[in-house]
């Protein structure tokens, strides 16, 4: 590399734009990688630079982009999970709630002063459909645990990882039965706050039927027959399946919740896979700047004659995807297009792009989505704080913005804002602060038809549902 040009940006095995993952097939889009010139070195020093490399997190498996392992066509047939006499092919995790075989059913009972437990599946699943039936305790919490997770380096073995809420309520009334809930880790992901008919279908003191449908990255669920969650998240691909008995704390008194007839199609696993090798750009278009590969570690260096960023596409046809990596940003701004096509403009592209900010408080926040060439800023909604000056037209050549985003409710009242009005959404302040300039920050994306959405450190970033964008638009 020459001492003319300067290195804004380095991808390495499982980066930005480097790991993909798809849940269907490499059709219809592709990807590209952009890279700002960023700031002037300072003091002398380097470059600032846009680093991506394997992700290290002990949440996910080492990464590979989605595959389906069974062949299309081949249908799974329904099997038991449950033969209706023995608890045989379950173990028990967690807690130490007691669990017996009453009349075709399994039974749970809380005992006091234990922990969360759970009856859990010694086989482990990747895609499946389950259905099965369940009778509670208006007092007691309990849930189905999916693709689970239990291993002494998280927690000393914590029982972790999706959980398909039973909240039997009524006193309360909160009733998300069906709500997706990450058990141990970050809490809720999709709750029914907004889906009255299926918080409104779960019956108190009866027999309810479930169905969750994992595929891929997409989990669904279902309280008879009554559509509840439809979310989108990457973190886990495989796991067990579990019954839990939530913990009741000093309670003497035995609660109890039952489940029959369950059963199952497995559909097979899915694993992630890489797209660039460790010595060749293979599959990739640079457009400005020069890229080069070594050991996996994508380069990107942007001559100081040059104006523009550097960008690289990924030729290879994606269709619907989700992508992850871990990144470390130094300096400057970055991005990833998700449906991108070359222009003849300063940025060098238009289309939809996830924002990567190196500021301690980014304007926007990084997995952000912003529109080049278009509408500028589409999600996440910024706080703009009255006082702050107009922003100049951004070097990238979109919209020009307002400057001064408020990171919280808090900025924004000391602002004189509403904080009920203008806040961010809660899950985003969480992505806003899992991500962190300087340090290796794990990072994904999914693209599928009109939806697109972001998570910065697993906490989702941005949500677009129902966007148009460019069906020949290329991942860059």
């Amino acid at each position: 590399m020459s001492g003319s040009g300067k290195v804004v940006g380095k991808l390495a095995k499982g980066a930005v734009a480097v790991y993909f993952g798809t849940a269907f097939s490499f059709l219809g889009a592709s990807i590209a990688l952009a890279v700002d010139a960023g700031v002037a070195p300072r003091d002398g020093g380097a470059a600032d630079a846009v680093d991506a490399r394997t992700p290290a997190t002990p949440i996910t498996t080492p990464p590979r982009p989605l595959q389906d392992l069974v062949p299309v066509g081949r249908e799974p047939v329904w099997e038991s999970l449950f033969d209706g006499k023995s608890l045989k092919g379950w173990v028990q995790k967690g807690g130490v709630a007691k669990y017996e075989v009453k009349d075709g059913a399994i039974v749970g009972q809380s005992v006091p002063n234990t922990k969360n437990s759970f009856l859990s599946t010694e086989r482990i699943f990747g895609d499946f459909v389950l259905e099965l039936e369940f009778k509670v305790d208006a007092k007691l919490n309990s849930g189905i645990q999916i693709r689970g997770q239990s291993r002494p380096d998280y927690q000393d073995g914590r029982v972790h990882g999706y959980q398909i809420e039973i909240d039997p309520d009524v006193a309360r009334g909160r009733l998300w039965t069906g709500g997706l809930y990450d058990e141990g880790r970050r809490g809720w992901l999709a709750d029914l706050g907004d889906n009255a008919a299926a918080r409104h279908a779960y019956k108190a003191d009866e027999w309810n039927r479930l169905r969750i449908e994992a595929m891929g990255d997409s989990i669904k669920t279902f309280v008879n027959d009554v559509p509840a969650v439809d979310a989108v998240d990457p973190v886990d691909l495989e796991g067990f399946i579990g019954l839990q008995v939530h913990g009741v704390g000093k309670r003497e008194e035995p609660l109890f919740v039952s489940w029959r007839n369950l059963r199952v199609k497995d559909y097979g696993r899915r694993a992630w896979r890489p797209l660039v090798g460790n010595k060749a750009l293979a599959g990739f278009r640079p457009v400005g700047g020069t890229w080069t590969v070594e050991g996996g570690v994508v380069t990107g260096s942007v001559p100081t004659t040059e104006r523009g960023p550097a960008l690289l596409f990924a030729e290879t046809p994606l269709g619907d995807f989700t992508a992850r990596a871990e990144v470390k940003l130094t300096g400057g701004n970055a991005g990833i297009y998700v449906a991108a096509v070359p222009a003849a403009t300063p940025a060098r592209a238009r289309g939809l792009q996830i924002d990567l900010d190196a500021g301690a408080r980014p304007r926007f926040g990084a997995g952000g989505l912003f529109e080049v060439g278009g509408r500028g800023w589409l999600e996440p909604n910024p706080i703009v704080i009255p006082s702050a000056p107009k922003a100049a037209r951004p070097a990238d050549g979109g919209a020009a913005v307002d400057a001064g985003i408020a990171a919280d409710a808090g900025v924004a009242s000391q602002a004189g804002i509403d904080p009920q009005r203008r806040r961010l959404d809660e899950r985003q302040s969480k992505a806003a602060s899992a991500w962190k300039p300087n340090q290796w920050t794990p990072i994904a994306f999914s693209s599928r038809g009109s939806v697109v959405e972001t998570w910065i450190g697993g906490h989702r970033a941005a949500s677009l549902r129902d966007l148009a964008r460019d069906k020949n638009g290329l991942l860059a």
